[in-house]
């Protein structure tokens, strides 16, 4: 559902997500009221599997409340909050609520305003979820510094597939290492033999070797 929602529209619709038995998805985008606090009680519905809040003008503030939501359901398997405002301490946050989450297996948060600091704070969660498959960080304000605690988690981890760093600030050759590590997350790509001529994957191998 696409559409900047009057306060009264949104409590209608968690009223009926929250009652429904068979909504699976939910998309709500577009909403400049950022729907943080009343989304959060969305999450009481046991059959919603899948919470879509691309362009809400969702901040730190509005994540805190949706976070307390998370906390509490154990069945969502998609979560995007991709085009919205969120920094650093709603990342941290999003990975405390998440830290002992069982079935979550896509983390959206593109394009936001997630630095190190954030990255620091996914890369823990990273470290000790056994359940998330793919995180998108594209087009945040992720330095180095973000990237290496993203890809030295990755060590502890064995079942993280896609990793998305595209338009941060990080190396070329550490976005590379990133990209490889979660194409074969069972192995340091560092320990790889680069192939004849390839620079770049050399020049991985010492930005890995200096993490």
């Amino acid at each position: 559902m696409e559409g900047d929602l009057s306060p009264e529209g949104m409590r209608d619709i968690v009223a009926a997500v929250v009652q429904s038995r068979s909504l699976y998805e939910l998309q709500l985008w577009g909403n400049e009221r950022a729907p943080g606090a009343c989304v959060a009680h969305v999450l009481a519905s046991s059959s919603l599997r899948v919470l879509s809040l691309h362009h809400n003008a969702l901040d730190d503030a509005g994540v805190a409340s949706l976070c307390a939501g998370l906390v509490r359901h154990t069945a969502l398997t998609a979560l995007y909050l991709g085009n919205n405002c969120i920094g650093d301490a709603g990342a941290a946050r999003i990975a405390h609520a998440l830290a002992g989450n069982t079935s979550l297996a896509h983390l959206g948060l593109s394009v936001n305003r997630v630095g190190d600091d954030g990255a620091c704070a996914l890369a823990g969660l990273v470290r000790t979820n056994s359940t998330l498959r793919s995180l998108y960080l594209s087009w945040n304000k992720i330095n180095d510094a973000g990237g290496r605690a993203l890809l030295h988690a990755l060590d502890a981890n064995r079942v993280l597939g896609q990793l998305l760093l595209t338009g941060n600030d990080i190396d070329v050759a550490l976005g590379y290492v990133i990209e490889e590590a979660t194409r074969l997350p069972r192995r340091r790509i560092s320990q790889a033999p680069p192939g004849d001529g390839d620079a770049v994957r050399a020049a991985a191998h010492a930005v890995v070797a200096n993490a």
